[in-house]
């Protein structure tokens, strides 16, 4: 840059620059993005069989059935059936015959087979970025996913030789979201006496199902995709340099139960429980997240600013 005038003009730009054309502190920031999720499951089940000679009954994990056994209790087993016979000329002949022969039973029985099980599974998911931020400017930390947000159906018709009817063709258009996942925006401001304040945005969203519209064939698209979403909005916190931030609490928690049982004996009290089979499951994660700025050391950066 070339200025003109006299030393004295010269010598107040020369001050002015040197004042304002300061280079903006920076800091090297390094992020951890942790899912902790727990999922787990406890199954009870009881099974029931009850045979006799013309009908049976059984409880199978929630499914009653019951009727006739088509017949006497029968079971057959192979026989051997050996004879002499006399021939015409007075001689003899060993022959021997195969065939099954039917035993009927009348007898009764009654079986019971009780599970239990419980799983567990613990799942973490990491996610570590590491970025350069500067003094004043927004950052933002993007790693979300597209999907699936709504499907659109249109049914085209034709005309053919002066005759109108559906060609039954169907156009869909697909609407992509893409914000699912985990998205951070944040705004540092570095100060010479070694602490980062930053305003911190963090959004998480997972994709919690769908909600479906009918369409005129009976066909079904998706009206919308809903998103669990757990946000942030944190203004002015403040770290030393080095120091870690751990943001943490974001939990989401969801469980159901689903509980079978044979009419009116799982009703019963103490008794009833080997009468009815039951099902939990569990689902538990939180989202916690880690910030350490580390500012960087610029000797003239420095000196300008004192």
């Amino acid at each position: 840059m070339m200025i003109g005038g006299s030393l004295a003009q010269q010598a107040l730009v020369e001050e002015f620059i040197k004042a304002n054309d300061v280079k903006q502190p920076q800091a090297y920031l390094e992020m951890s993005i942790v899912e902790l999720s727990e999922d787990g499951s406890k199954e009870f089940q009881n099974n029931w069989s009850l045979q006799s000679e013309n009908w049976g009954v059984s409880f199978n994990n929630g499914t009653t059935s019951g009727g006739r056994t088509g017949g006497p209790y029968n079971r057959t087993f192979p026989v051997v059936k050996s004879k002499w016979i006399t021939i015409e000329d007075g001689s003899e002949k060993y022959t021997e015959a195969t065939g099954r022969e039917a035993y009927k039973g009348n007898s009764s029985y009654i079986s019971w087979t009780m599970n239990y099980l419980i799983e567990n599974r613990k799942a973490r998911v990491l996610a570590n970025p590491k970025i350069l931020i500067t003094n004043g400017q927004e950052s933002i930390i993007d790693l979300t996913e597209d999907y699936i947000e709504k499907v659109t159906s249109e049914f085209l018709s034709s005309t053919s030789a002066g005759t109108s009817g559906s060609s039954g063709a169907v156009q869909k258009t697909y609407t992509i979201g893409d914000d699912k996942g985990i998205k951070i925006a944040l705004i540092p401001f570095i100060s010479p006496d070694g602490y980062v304040t930053m305003n911190i945005k963090p959004e998480y969203a997972t994709e919690a199902g769908n909600a479906y519209s009918t369409n005129a064939d009976g066909t079904k698209d998706i009206a919308a995709t809903l998103l669990n979403r757990r946000n942030l909005d944190l203004k002015n916190v403040r770290i030393k340099d080095g120091e870690t931030l751990v943001i943490g609490g974001l939990i989401q928690e969801t469980e159901s139960k689903v509980v079978q049982k044979i009419p009116v004996l799982g009703d019963l009290p103490l008794v009833g429980a080997a009468f009815r089979s039951s099902s939990t499951k569990k689902v538990k994660s939180e989202l916690v997240i880690m910030i350490t700025p580390k500012i960087i050391n610029d000797g003239d950066a420095v000196a300008d600013r004192l």
